[in-house]
């Protein structure tokens, strides 16, 4: 294998402490590697703008996306420095620079939001900051594109958040099918665990059942959860309750261990799932040959903006509404326990066993996720406040991904016992 094939998977398995080792001597890789290890503070604009220029067009954006995550003002350099006009860099300069944005480029976006229907979430949080109505509008534009029932406010005079938004029409039920086990684990979530656990409620597709992991909360989440369920009459839940603080995917597994479902998913504490989430998912699983499917998400602040740390777009894959076959975990196991990120793992262990072409994806955003102080995602210790990369969660990653390489060669079984 020539040293630039073995750089290039090492590039596409997202493993930059090893691509910096092996190609060390190459400008490219070193300054990719510190980007995605977010230690842009090593990296000159000078030095970005060299190898900036003798990239594809494909390449050049997957920079930019990465270094907008990492350091947005470099970004912001390049974007400025070449002149780029593409909508990656076009959101950039509306989100930092707003000024610098003319009227008639936005009205110009508008008139192309039904064709490109993902730029919707950047053009609400350019609208909210002065028109509200006109930022629902786009909301609006977004779900009817992708064929989904459009979102409301329970109450008209707070931001939208995952306590207050909901649906307004009720499309048919999905009374039969296979049941889908849906686990939910919390830690202290009383804020949001109702309106999460009612957006399961109020699923189209009704054959489910909730398994409650509650991972040691000290305030009243599980009390919270009982009483709606009584409240709603809903009787197709199991509550179990860990004593010591575990953590999430030890919870998950434990959760795993309950299901009764032929297929099962997860739902955090603190997102809203689009009453049509399951049933969308469902219809990719009637394949026979998919194995297992996933939907997309946005993250959404308490001041009801969308926050993605590339800009744009502001989906992303949602890991959380991976929803996996039984017979999956026959040959693949559990959750690593000891890795952050160990649902973006399994998705991977998934692809690597199985191959793509049998995972079902829907491309359509199916969950409003909380993006607040102090949640997993932006705690210091394993996430990041707003922009930056945490070194910790890249380790993390290049961690299972050399446990998968050792899967493929035979060193490793594909199967993760159970741990709780």
């Amino acid at each position: 294998m020539t040293n630039g094939l073995y750089c290039t998977i090492l590039l596409k398995l997202g493993m930059f402490s090893k691509l910096e080792r092996v190609c060390n001597s190459n400008q490219l890789c070193v300054i990719i590697s510190k980007i995605h290890r977010g230690e842009t503070d090593k990296i000159t604009l000078d030095a970005l703008e060299d190898v900036f220029d003798s990239l594809k067009s494909s390449l050049r954006m997957q920079i930019l996306s990465k270094l907008t995550q990492a350091a947005p003002y470099k970004a912001l350099g390049l974007i400025h420095r070449h002149d780029l006009d593409t909508l990656q860099a076009y959101f950039c300069r509306l989100y930092f620079e707003p000024e610098t944005v003319t009227s008639q480029s936005i009205e110009k976006k508008l008139r192309s939001a039904c064709n490109y229907p993902r730029s919707c979430f950047n053009l609400y949080n350019y609208f909210m900051h002065f028109d509200e109505a006109r930022a629902f509008g786009m909301l609006d534009t977004y779900f009817i594109a992708v064929g989904l029932q459009q979102l409301a406010k329970v109450d008209c005079r707070k931001p939208l958040y995952i306590d207050n938004v909901c649906i307004n029409t009720r499309k048919m039920s999905v009374k039969n099918g296979q049941k889908v086990s849906i686990v939910m684990t919390a830690y202290n979530e009383s804020e949001l665990i109702v309106p999460a656990t009612r957006s399961l409620m109020e699923q189209t597709y009704k054959n489910i059942e909730i398994i409650f992991v509650d991972d040691a909360s000290s305030d009243d989440t599980v009390k919270l959860f009982t009483e709606l369920c009584r409240q709603e009459s809903f009787t197709s839940y199991k509550v179990i309750s860990i004593k010591q603080r575990s953590g999430p995917f030890v919870t998950r597994n434990i959760g795993i261990k309950h299901a009764a479902g032929e297929y099962i998913t997860f739902h955090d504490a603190d997102d809203w799932s689009h009453p049509e989430r399951l049933q969308e998912q469902m219809k990719k699983n009637a394949d026979k040959q998919v194995v297992a499917s996933i939907s997309q998400l946005v993250r959404i602040k308490p001041n009801g903006q969308f926050f993605a740390k590339n800009i744009y777009p502001i989906k992303r894959v949602s890991m959380v509404s991976l929803m996996i076959k039984r017979d999956v975990f026959c040959d693949l196991g559990y959750f690593y326990t000891d890795v952050i990120g160990a649902d973006s793992e399994y998705f991977e262990r998934i692809k690597i066993f199985y191959g793509m072409k049998r995972i079902g994806v829907v491309k359509k955003v199916l969950t409003f996720a909380a993006h607040r102080k102090n949640s997993q995602t932006t705690s210091a210790d394993i996430g990041t406040p707003e922009f930056g990369i945490n070194p910790k969660r890249v380790a993390h990653w290049e961690i299972f991904r050399e446990r998968q390489s050792e899967m493929v060669e035979g060193k490793r079984s594909f199967f993760v016992p159970f741990e709780s």
